[in-house]
């Protein structure tokens, strides 16, 4: 009998939370922050550098990436 094939999955996320990639302004390093912050926080702690990244800063790489994604073709035709 031969063994059964074992496929690679991606892992599940343990949470529905979506994340972004941000440029840490400190240490210029891409990392991966949750597109929503709690209502509470007011900064996401760079894994890299521990400064925070402002709250701000995600909020407009996250309406950046709305806006790019709803553009049709307009990045094609540079």
């Amino acid at each position: 009998m031969a063994n059964p094939v074992k496929r690679k999955t991606s892992p599940k996320r343990a949470s529905g939370v979506r994340h972004i990639h941000v440029v840490c302004p400190q240490c210029g390093k891409r990392v991966n922050v949750p597109a929503q912050l709690n209502a509470s926080q007011r900064a996401y702690p760079c894994p890299n550098c521990k400064v925070p990244i402002s709250r701000a800063l995600i909020e407009a790489t996250v309406a950046e990436e709305a806006a790019r994604s709803t553009e049709p073709g307009e990045a094609s035709d540079a």
